[in-house]
């Protein structure tokens, strides 16, 4: 699958957006995770990672070899499509606004004026997505955390949580590094902790059809 996918004019109908918070450790739960999704999900996914923005990051070209759905690095400004997967650049923080994918710097420079509060202390970058995400798409947000150090996206999943949305993560005990999954279980707000990875998406396109439903409803 190419990593340079042409891009796609979304539609106007909303979609459903899964952020994937990913650090240390993920990258074989989540190529798992893409190679167990349908050709056509019609969802939108979107991963952040804790890359550090010094180093060029390869994941794109590494997950597109089993992804079934066209995988590309986010630029600033693109808008988001069902069916494809969308990779954070390292450096500062991502959200989504009005459909499109914002990237903000660390001095604020671009996503300022989309008005995401940043979590004190070190960078959170899945919370700040998260948070984003929940605004944006309240019962159509999907949050999902793998293996990983740390506490980032613990905050964000309450956030999707509270507007309705849907949370998976990965059972710490099959991750190699499972701070990240087990702080988020601990809220009590985890509907699946699954594990292998290649499980989530069949309880992930279960609820996206019935966010489909919601949004249609009956008939």
């Amino acid at each position: 699958m190419p990593v340079d996918a042409p891009e796609v004019t979304p539609t106007s109908e909303p979609v459903t957006v899964v952020g994937i918070g990913v650090s240390a450790g993920s990258l074989d739960p989540l190529r798992a995770f893409l190679a167990g999704l349908p050709a056509e999900p019609g969802m939108a996914f979107f991963v952040i990672t804790h890359h550090p923005p010094s180093q060029p990051s390869l994941l794109p070209e590494l997950l597109a070899d089993r992804s079934p759905l066209p995988v590309r690095e986010a630029i600033e400004g693109l808008a988001v499509a069902a069916d494809h997967v969308y990779v954070a650049r390292p450096g500062g923080d991502w959200l989504l606004r009005d459909g499109k994918l914002v990237q903000q710097t660390p001095e604020g420079e671009s996503g300022a004026a989309a008005g995401a509060e940043k979590s004190p202390g070190p960078p959170h970058p899945v919370d700040t997505f998260f948070r984003s995400l929940a605004a944006e798409q309240a019962f159509r947000s999907v949050a999902i955390l793998l293996s990983g150090t740390g506490s980032d996206g613990t905050l964000g999943i309450k956030v999707i949580h509270s507007q309705g949305g849907m949370v998976m993560a990965q059972d710490p005990e099959t991750a190699d590094f499972d701070g990240m999954p087990a702080r988020a279980i601990a809220t009590g707000m985890v509907d699946y902790a699954l594990h292998p990875p290649g499980d989530m998406p069949a309880a992930l396109v279960a609820y996206g059809r019935t966010a489909a439903e919601q949004r249609t409803g009956p008939g």
